[in-house]
């Protein structure tokens, strides 16, 4: 299949509110996406990603900026002229058509011949695991084959750039886990450029290339999923990619991007976030993931606490300390002694090259930070 780059330059979006007040749903983004990639737009309800998407396919136009697909400017173009296709959160698939005709209904649109529509049908319905599934209605299908004809009717057009909206949210845990799968190994098949809108964090790294998180309207951050989880710019991007520990330090000096830092009486030598210029006179908070803590004897670690909540995940057991600076989460594996039992008194390690230095916003109070994150 075909695959185009998608750029957006300095791209705005305001609507009216009901008081005829204007609402900026996207302020001043600007991206490129090569062909090929993957490519999810990732953050809370409200923050511009699916608007952004919607001026991709040609359902909104842009206030202001310019969109390209290839160095073709479609900023005004309709939806129709564009070499995109869409698969929505809701299925969208006719009730009273078949699968096949679902599928080829783009096709027959496009005064495809009916012997070249059947061969491209069956063809791309054997691609997402569902040969032979012709004849049979939506109605008879799960919702997991249903998600997987939308993807088939997109595919079957050979658009471009595939576009997705939130397609698993209506998808139960285990059937969700299934389409990831089935979308990134048919994206890498097809060689397809994918532009996928999520607010679930895990989706955003199990399928993406790149991930670009929005808030407010605006781009806060762009990587790769290990980028993005491992190394957030602030305390936004660490708390929407999962729990995160918040420890208050003494900065005792800079090298470089790392940072000695001190917590209670022990020096560690910590990473300052990417894209964050050192700076005496901004405050700072060290953020540690559950894993890349540790439990000790009391008095062997760095931050002396309780364990009050044990939870067993069948890989792995989340422990529940209670520290000086609020109540904070441990992910570790099962110890071959056996849980600490709820009560313990803990002392807890970090792993220094995981814990990354993050700049803390004015007005926060960092030690309400980890209260807020469990």
């Amino acid at each position: 299949m075909p695959a185009s780059s998608v750029s957006l330059t300095n791209v705005y979006k305001a609507f009216k509110g009901f008081k005829g007040e204007e609402i900026l749903a996207v302020d001043d983004v600007s991206f490129r996406i090569e062909p090929g990639a993957f490519v999810t737009l990732l953050g809370p309800s409200g923050c511009g990603k699916t608007t952004s998407l919607r001026m991709i396919a040609g359902f909104e136009n842009p206030t202001k900026g310019k969109i390209k697909i290839d160095e073709e400017d479609v900023t005004f173009i309709p939806p129709w002229k564009r070499d995109t296709a869409m698969v929505f959160q809701s299925y969208g698939l006719f009730p009273h058509m078949n699968v096949g005709d679902n599928v080829g209904y783009g096709l027959k649109m496009r005064k495809v011949t009916t012997s070249e529509r059947h061969k491209k049908v069956s063809a791309i319905l054997d691609l997402v695991g569902l040969s032979g599934f012709e004849e049979r209605p939506p109605s008879s299908l799960s919702g997991g084959q249903q998600q997987r004809v939308a993807l088939a009717r997109a595919l079957v057009v050979e658009p471009s750039v595939l576009l997705f909206d939130e397609p698993l949210s209506n998808l139960d845990v285990l059937l969700r886990e299934q389409m990831r799968v089935e979308i990134r190994r048919i994206q890498q098949k097809t060689g397809i450029t994918a532009i996928y809108v999520t607010h679930d964090r895990t989706e955003a790294m199990t399928l993406s290339d790149t991930v670009i998180v929005m808030n407010k309207g605006k781009i806060v951050q762009t990587g790769t999923p290990f980028d993005i989880y491992e190394e957030p710019n602030s305390i936004f991007v660490a708390d929407f990619m999962g729990k995160m520990a918040y420890f208050p330090v003494k900065i005792l000096a800079w090298e470089g991007k790392d940072a000695i830092v001190e917590l209670y009486d022990k020096k560690l030598s910590v990473r300052v976030a990417k894209n964050v210029t050192p700076n005496d006179s901004q405050r700072y908070i060290l953020a540690c993931r559950p894993e890349s803590m540790k439990m000790q004897e009391n008095g062997k670690g760095v931050v002396p606490g309780v364990i009050t909540t044990n939870v067993y995940l069948g890989n792995a057991i989340e422990s529940y300390i209670k520290t000086e600076f609020g109540e904070v989460m441990v992910k570790s594996e099962l110890p071959k002694e056996g849980l600490r039992p709820e009560g313990s008194p803990v002392s807890l390690s970090i792993r220094e090259d995981k814990a990354v230095l993050l700049p803390l916003d004015p007005g926060i109070d960092g030690l309400s930070l980890n209260k807020a994150n469990i």
